[in-house]
């Protein structure tokens, strides 16, 4: 079952909105490793 936070969807949608990582981050107020982190859990495989 592939588990998704809210977050990571929030994240997810914002930087569809903006375009780069590090813009998505400062839109919403994370820094830009936190973004990433957050972005590669979605990518991870449900096991």
């Amino acid at each position: 079952m592939w588990k998704v936070t809210l977050g990571e969807l929030e994240h997810f949608v914002v930087l569809a909105e903006h375009g780069s990582v590090t813009d998505a981050a400062r839109a919403i107020r994370l820094s830009q490793p936190a973004m990433s982190s957050s972005l590669q859990e979605l990518e991870k495989p449900s096991g």
